[in-house]
């Protein structure tokens, strides 16, 4: 069996990843597994290892196998550091969850989410050493800006964008801990609108598609790109249908079942004279029920709430599409040239974007655009 590398990262979320290592050291050495042990040092020291890795290979050409012992922070820096060496073998990932969230691991494995206190975190390893073969892998590559990321989970701006940069300060981090801090910080960007121009980029194979609500399946809305100029108060794009364990926000979106080319996209628009942040709040809800917000629809006569499968319109948009672009101009654009210097702060909310967990502001008229990488380029596999 080609021999592994295991990357582990003891400063996860949960700190199991002393415990996990042993156990995967001991699955290795039953199959006589040779393998290599690389530890971070430090936060973003994994893509410091993905460029070494990356440079060890550039003479083989036999795929080579990365475990993962960490969470999906330590996945993203691993994968930018072997993007940014650009990695020209095949590499097959096993996840070994260690995280706060573990979005990937639950995403592949969707029924280790029933028990969080005790699931099987060595089930990639399992399947590896078992022979069987991995899946495609996608990566989103990100241009925020000038600046080029590779994200494997999730690229969002508008209110997610806004959790996470609140969420991950070192003062929330201590006030709440794991996952709880993210509520906390949803409270805090209830309410907020982000003006904005997004354009969905068309797959050469099926253009650009939307969920339907009404018969829970896919359809064509355009063969070209479709552009949406709005105030909006929800965006995400997502690899991965949950972005925590019961958190299923783009239910459709496991590499198990969307096409490797693709990448899902949730939006929600604001609507005039209506509770936005109620709204928001009763969606993001019920994205813990199983992704069931998919099915909310508008209320008629006379309800405030949001209905589910009710006669009214569906709330959330669901796409699918090859990548995006998000211009946090939109609306102000017109009013830029009547009043340039008041109307260049309307978008300002919009310009904070977040990448797997890690948030920047985009310069003013810069913009955010994704693309799901060629699997020419990366030749990423997973087990499962």
């Amino acid at each position: 069996m080609t021999p592994w590398y295991i990357v582990s990262n003891s400063s996860a979320g949960q700190n199991r990843a002393a415990s996990l290592l042993e156990g995967v050291l001991s699955l290795l050495q039953e199959k006589d597994v040779q393998h290599t042990l690389l530890k971070t040092r430090c936060e973003g020291d994994g893509k410091r290892i993905g460029q070494v890795i990356s440079q060890e290979m550039q003479a083989g050409r036999e795929p080579v196998t990365i475990c993962v012992i960490g969470g999906d922070g330590t996945l993203h820096e691993l994968i930018n550091g072997l993007a940014e060496e650009n990695v020209q073998v095949p590499v097959h990932f096993v996840i070994v969850p260690s995280g706060t969230a573990n979005a990937v691991y639950h995403s592949l494995y969707p029924e280790t989410a029933a028990n969080l206190e005790d699931y099987d975190r060595l089930l990639a390893v399992k399947a590896a050493l078992a022979g069987k073969t991995p899946i495609p892998f996608s990566v989103l590559q990100v241009k925020a800006g000038d600046k080029t990321f590779y994200s494997h989970v999730v690229t969002s701006t508008a209110l997610h964008a806004h959790i996470l940069e609140t969420a991950s300060s070192p003062e929330w981090r201590n006030m709440y801990p794991g996952t709880e801090r993210f509520r906390k910080a949803a409270e805090k960007h209830f309410g907020t609108l982000y003006k904005a121009c997004v354009t969905l980029k068309a797959l050469p194979s099926s253009g650009v598609q939307k969920w339907s609500g009404k018969t829970k399946s896919w359809d064509k809305v355009s063969d070209k790109d479709v552009r949406i100029e709005a105030d909006f108060t929800y965006f995400v794009s997502a690899l991965v249908d949950r972005l925590e364990a019961t958190f299923l926000i783009a239910p459709q979106s496991s590499a198990r079942t969307r096409s490797a080319e693709a990448v899902d996209i949730l939006l929600v628009r604001a609507k005039n004279g209506a509770d936005n942040s109620a709204r928001l709040l009763q969606i993001l809800n019920t994205a813990f029920q199983e992704g069931q917000h998919l099915s909310l629809t508008e209320p008629l006569r006379g309800a405030k709430e949001l209905e589910m499968d009710g006669e009214g319109e569906h709330v959330v948009e669901y796409y699918r599409a090859s990548g995006f672009e998000w211009s946090p101009v939109g609306l102000a654009m017109k009013l830029r040239k009547l009043l340039a210097e008041f109307a260049s702060q309307l978008d300002d909310n919009a310009k904070l974007v977040c990448i797997d967990g890690t948030t920047l502001w985009l310069d003013q008229g810069k913009a955010l655009a994704c693309q799901v990488s060629d699997p020419s380029t990366f030749n990423f596999r997973i087990y499962v």
